[in-house]
């Protein structure tokens, strides 16, 4: 039997092969074309726009790094102011009261206070603080030096509380402290605590200034760090004079800085501790700020914040980041892709 094929069937056969199966091939062509040149200029814009983004990225830490630099230079600056009349009151013994006299008492516990703020500083010592003529005699006159503690704190927004903790174990604080033995304890001594021990002669033999890491303050004012330095009378230590910045002011005043890209900035120290951080940062680190604190008692020694905060002694990427210094790197968290970048600040 015959194979018949309609002259239709030809025609529409030959039409396949020789004008549609070509048309179909430069169409997938022109397809996989489309595509692939779209997805190309796709990556290429995706990395200009991630090379411009790192380049501003870098340029915008450099200046607030710069800006913050500032801040705290001007807090270096309020201490050389303070250190130089905490140094002239123990060189000239002089006995102003610019407030007038002040009252002192021993409180129920034990503990050397003054009574009523008569606009200056806080006094306490501990119930073993001997009160001889001549240590009174530097209790009373030590109010000549207030004012300028005074305007310190009231004019510089980063800075919290002025003080100076004394050999002898006489802390002199402004704002004053209106039941300082209730906030201390019957024998608090200052001259363990860090904000002391990292100026002394043993830790700090060349005098300089010194900032301490974040620590829980003793006189109730939360998480904080301080600004500290040596008061010397010759080779004598007399104490140590101090500005705290609290890190609730630090977010407030430093690190409300407008980053684009939903971006956020954070201060580590020079041991990998977090100083203080954002919201942002939280969220993205799965730590919770430590700003504020419940005082139950009183604090009897240095609390600093826990080793989670410390990205230097936690396993992620972040830690070979800090250690190498290097200046921008890209990291997955949380199956997202973030830009650090990091400038150090003196």
């Amino acid at each position: 039997m015959k194979n018949i094929v309609s002259l239709k069937s030809l025609i529409y056969k030959s039409y396949l092969s020789s004008a549609l199966v070509p048309v179909f091939a430069i169409e997938a062509v022109l397809l996989v074309l489309y595509f692939g040149v779209t997805y190309f200029i796709s990556q290429k814009s995706q990395e200009i726009l991630l090379d411009e983004a790192r380049s501003a990225l870098s340029e915008i830490a450099y200046r607030e790094a710069g800006v913050i630099d500032m801040i705290f230079t001007e807090v270096s600056r309020d201490m050389a102011i303070m250190r130089q009349d905490h140094e002239m009151f123990f060189a000239s013994k002089e006995c102003r009261l610019p407030n007038g006299e002040a009252e002192f008492a021993r409180h129920q516990n034990g503990a050397l206070y003054k009574l009523k703020d008569n606009g200056g500083s806080s006094i306490y010592a501990p119930k073993h603080f001997e009160a001889t003529p001549s240590k009174m005699q530097k209790v009373k006159c030590s109010e000549s030096i207030d004012p300028l503690m005074k305007s310190i704190v009231d004019t510089n927004p980063v800075i919290t509380q002025a003080y100076i903790n004394t050999y002898d174990k006489l802390n002199r604080l402004y704002p004053f402290m209106s039941d300082a033995p209730s906030q201390y304890g019957s024998d608090l001594d200052a001259t363990t605590y860090n904000f002391y021990y990292l100026a002394d002669d043993r830790h700090n033999p060349s005098r300089k200034s010194v900032w301490t890491s974040a620590y829980l303050d003793p006189a109730g004012q939360g998480w904080m760090i301080s600004h500290i330095v040596p008061i010397y009378s010759g080779d004598l230590l007399e104490g140590v004079s101090g500005l705290d910045v609290t890190i609730d002011s630090l977010i407030k005043n430093v690190l409300t800085l407008k980053i684009p890209w939903n971006g956020s900035a954070f201060l580590v120290d020079e041991e990998g501790t977090i100083i203080a951080m954002p919201k942002n940062i939280e969220n993205l680190l799965s730590l919770k700020e430590l700003k504020e604190h419940t005082y139950t008692g009183s604090i009897q020694t240095t609390i600093e914040k826990p080793k989670e905060f410390n990205l230097l002694k936690n396993s992620n990427g972040i830690k070979s980041f800090f250690e190498n210094k290097t200046p921008i790197k890209t990291f997955s968290i949380k199956g997202a892709n973030y830009i650090f970048s990091q400038e150090s600040i003196p």
